[in-house]
This record gives C-alpha cells, structure tokens and sequence, in this order.
C-alpha cells in the first residue's frame, strides 16, 4: 500500500479592492483573500511614483477582511503610485488625485 502525502499551500495573498485619490488624501482598500492573517509586517510599500506628504503604513489583515491605508498632502492633479508586495504576491496601487 502506498500512502502519497501531498502538501497543501495555503494561499496567503493581497488584492486591490478600490483606489481613489480626492482633495489630496489618497485612499486604498486592500483585501487578505487568504485564510490567515497577514501581519504589517509581512507587508512592504514601495514608493514608485507618488508626491504625498504622509505615507500609508500597512496594517494587520484578517483572513477575507481588508484594510483601508491611507496617504495624505498628496499633489492634486497628477497620480500617485505604491508598489505594495504581499507574502506571496505584490500589488500596484495607483490612483489620479482630483
């Protein structure tokens, strides 16, 4: 008899679920679609184009909730751009500023 032990991954990943940018504060809404938490840590923001002032820090995700990170002083008028890389996947933020 053979027994064949497969390993199962368990998907941990970040999606975009809305990005907009009005009157200079540029807000983002991220989703855990995985069953486990994801830790601040575990997550890295990446400045690729953006001139905001403050800066949003990522935040503990529960499994299948999400977050709503927030940058602020953002110039009005052109787009703001974050790269935010997840344990498993990364995602682009990218939102006009009207």
């Amino acid at each position: 008899v053979f027994i064949n032990n497969a390993v199962v991954s368990k998907q941990r990943f970040i999606s975009l679920v809305d990005a907009f940018c009005s009157g200079g504060s540029l807000t983002a809404t991220i989703k855990n679609e995985g069953p486990d938490t994801i830790r601040a840590a575990e997550q890295n923001r990446i400045n690729t184009d953006e001139a905001c002032t403050i800066d949003f820090t990522p935040a503990d995700i529960s499994s299948g909730s999400s977050a709503i990170y927030a940058s602020t002083g953002c110039t009005i008028g052109r787009s703001h751009t974050y790269r935010l890389v997840g344990p498993t996947n990364a995602i682009e933020i990218r939102a006009p500023c009207a």
